[in-house]
């Protein structure tokens, strides 16, 4: 499996567009152990409750940044970033799949999990959020960096996450896809504070 990540990563590098994976291999997408992140990679911690931590692997020679967040120490999310290129085209109902997928995970014996799914939308970003039992479960996928200068990027997406928070949010579900950004400077202070 890892042999076969790191020649995928190889040949994405290469590749003149961006970068196409199966879903499987999105939501694993890491060459090295996962380390305690001591600054963060997007503003989400600010949205979560009770945050307390990132631990983050690169992959295919750091160009992709597997991230995942943690609540009371339990862990909430996934989330992918390509560092320079982006990732092949991700459709809408690839998105609603894994949203189908991050429910039936936390409710196995519930049949029909056709609780009403909304939708986000933004330029070329979009995300899919349902609430059940008190958990809200989001997917999505957007564009942190702006576009670059290859003619074929069109500003296709570069971020990829998927959430189940049962502990709360700050903001709506919508809102919190909407303000995950790329973290800087600002916001080390905060992190380091939310993680003491």
């Amino acid at each position: 499996m890892k042999k076969s990540l790191i020649v995928i990563g190889a040949l994405c590098l290469m590749a003149v567009g961006g970068c196409n994976t199966t879903d499987g291999q999105k939501e694993y997408y890491h060459d090295e152990p996962f380390k305690q992140a001591d600054r963060p990679h997007t503003t989400a911690f600010k949205y979560i409750k009770n945050f307390s931590g990132q631990k983050v692997a690169a992959g295919q020679m750091d160009e992709v940044q597997t991230i995942r967040y943690y609540q009371g120490g339990k862990r909430v999310g996934l989330t992918q970033f390509v560092v320079s290129t982006w990732f092949g085209t991700v459709t809408e109902d690839e998105i609603k799949k894994r949203l189908t997928r991050l429910v039936k995970r936390r409710f196995p014996n519930d049949d029909a999990p056709s609780q009403a799914i909304s939708t986000y939308r933004n330029l070329e970003d979009f995300g899919a959020y349902t609430r059940k039992s008190g958990c809200v479960f989001m997917s999505f996928y957007k564009r942190l960096k702006g576009v670059n200068l290859a003619d074929n990027d069109g500003g296709a997406p570069d971020f990829i996450g998927s959430f189940t928070i049962c502990g709360g949010l700050t903001v709506t579900p919508e809102k919190f896809i909407q303000s995950i950004a790329q973290a800087g400077e600002s916001d080390s202070a905060a992190f380091r504070e939310a993680t003491r």
